[in-house]
């Protein structure tokens, strides 16, 4: 019998300067380490290039504007929390590229 183990996770939303989101999530191993700092895996090079083109950014100021937590759990499992991620992916629709950065990980969305 496979025992399945109970974790924190956390998910987090993070904004960009142009407005477009990433639905990420953390979980336990990383929210005491890196939680003050963890802004998501989003692909860097990609947000970026979006960047590029806006007047309002230049790489000298952080890219990102905010970063909250919309939904999170101290009993939960990895598989729960990954379920989790993509249902707020779904929602927020940030896959689609005129909205977010969830692109590559969800392209048959």
């Amino acid at each position: 019998m496979k025992t399945v183990k109970i974790i924190s996770g956390r998910i987090y939303k993070t904004t960009f300067i142009n407005g477009k989101i990433y639905i990420g999530q953390n979980t336990e191993k990383n929210l005491e380490i890196n939680d003050s700092f963890y802004m998501g895996s989003f692909d860097n090079h990609t947000v970026l290039e979006d960047l590029k083109n806006n007047s309002d950014w230049n790489c000298e100021t952080p890219y990102y504007t905010r970063r909250e937590v919309i939904w999170e759990s101290n009993e939960t499992t990895l598989n729960e929390v990954s379920k989790k991620e993509i249902e707020l992916i779904k929602e927020f629709k940030s896959y689609l590229p005129e909205v977010g950065y969830n692109r590559n990980k969800f392209k048959s969305l």
